[in-house]
């Protein structure tokens, strides 16, 4: 078995929260060390915690900010896009900003922990179907 995935949600919906919670519960695999509601908190979490992996809501935080995230912080920080909207034009936009990875909120079941893996191992994940 491979190592853990340390992952944090930015997410300011807490429904949606819980379910990746419970979606994402395999102790041995992803442990999430942290869940924040805006771009703000995320900041503060990542002087305490570098995780993996970071799922966050893209109307959370501009490509800017992320751009900005991605140049303090280097290539230890994975982001992937969680969204309910089809934003797949955006894909080089995202990738410039740092972005390994775009998965739809209405496709988690299929791709997310697919995502995940991938974008932990260095890869990118942008699903083509999305």
């Amino acid at each position: 078995m491979g190592a853990e995935i340390r992952i944090i949600i930015v997410d300011d919906n807490e429904v949606f929260n819980e379910a990746l919670r419970f979606f994402l519960d395999d102790k041995s695999k992803y442990h999430i060390i942290g869940e924040v509601s805006n771009y703000k908190h995320f900041m503060k979490l990542l002087e305490i915690e570098l995780p993996d992996v970071v799922l966050i809501d893209l109307k959370m935080c501009s490509l800017d900010e992320i751009n900005a995230t991605k140049i303090k912080y280097g290539q230890d920080i994975k982001l992937i896009a969680l969204t309910s909207y089809n934003e797949v034009e955006y894909k080089i936009r995202m990738i410039e900003a740092g972005f390994s990875g775009y998965v739809k909120k209405s496709e988690i079941h299929d791709h997310l922990k697919q995502a995940i893996d991938k974008v932990a191992n260095g890869k990118l994940y942008f699903n083509e179907n999305n």
